[in-house]
């Protein structure tokens, strides 16, 4: 395979151009930060969120009965949006300093397709991680650069929560659709995220 056995002087000057775009790359804690999102800020704003959906629902009735149905689905496209904003202000207040990213390049540009590759499957664990220091190094800041994607994604996901409110209306294979899409593509996200830190912890200096 390229990645590991390719020790012409070809590759070996891609990998060198690769190893120097990948300067200035760190995680300094995103797991960390992230962490903290989702056990804390999150649950307490879902429920400072519900409480004020519940009082509002109840005062804009007035007298005639609370339509539940109808409150749960507004507040599930309001809660998406607003559920998002949140997570991209975290990102950028918390996320975002604790990742170094070094330039604003792409470190594998000048790798081969199946360089690239074995850097995926390797960061994923599926291959062993590289033994040579160059290659090492441009695969733990392609995880850095990665995870850092992964995390922006984690907290933005909760947007698609949004086909939860089409399933307090109607029960249809479409909404139920999205639903799982949503919730697939959470749990992918996080598999994701969780890969590329056992990667970085495990090939730390």
């Amino acid at each position: 395979m390229a990645g590991l056995d390719d020790l012409t002087s070809e590759a070996n000057e891609r990998w060198a151009k690769a190893e120097r775009y990948a300067h200035g790359f760190a995680d300094n804690g995103m797991g960390e930060a992230l962490r903290v999102y989702y056990t804390r800020y999150f649950p307490a704003g879902v429920i400072l969120y519900a409480g004020a959906l519940a009082l509002v629902g109840s005062l804009l009735s007035g007298d005639e009965p609370t339509n539940w149905r109808l409150v749960l689905q507004a507040g599930s496209f309001l809660f998406a949006l607003l559920a998002a904003i949140a997570g991209l202000i975290y990102n950028s207040k918390r996320v975002k300093p604790r990742a170094e990213l070094g330039k604003n390049l792409s470190i594998t540009i000048g790798l081969e397709v199946d360089e690239q590759k074995y850097l995926r499957r390797a960061i994923t664990g599926k291959e062993p991680p590289p033994q040579d220091p160059v290659r090492l190094a441009v695969a733990r800041s392609v995880a850095v650069q990665s995870r850092k994607t992964q995390a922006t994604n984690l907290l933005t996901v909760p947007l698609h929560s949004y086909g939860l409110g089409g399933l307090f209306e109607d029960l249809s294979f479409l909404w139920m659709g999205i639903t799982a899409v949503f919730l697939v593509t959470t749990i992918l996200f996080a598999r994701e995220f969780r890969q590329t830190g056992r990667f970085l912890a495990a090939t730390a200096p």
